[in-house]
């Protein structure tokens, strides 16, 4: 039987237990752990201004990108081809 699934709901999987994002704005970098659901605090220090907008990076760019879907629980790796 073929899955019907069409992968819709991807998360991200990190090799390192310590996930990095980044403020969309003024592009601070910190660990997901310490923002702790708040505002980008470069953003509130400087400009006084609540910013939530964040994008999760790569900490190892060498690193194979994989994804699990959130429905069915697949995994997805992503290989970065050589040119």
């Amino acid at each position: 039987m073929m899955d019907t699934c069409q992968h819709k709901y991807l998360m991200v999987l990190t090799e390192n237990d310590e996930a990095k994002i980044r403020c969309r704005r003024c592009h601070l970098t910190l660990n997901e752990s310490d923002l702790k659901g708040g505002c980008c605090p470069e953003c509130m220090a400087e400009r006084g201004e609540r910013n939530y907008d964040f994008e999760a990076i790569l900490t190892n760019p060498s690193a194979k990108i994989r994804y699990r879907c959130e429905q069915c629980g697949i995994l997805i790796e992503n290989r970065k081809s050589k040119i």
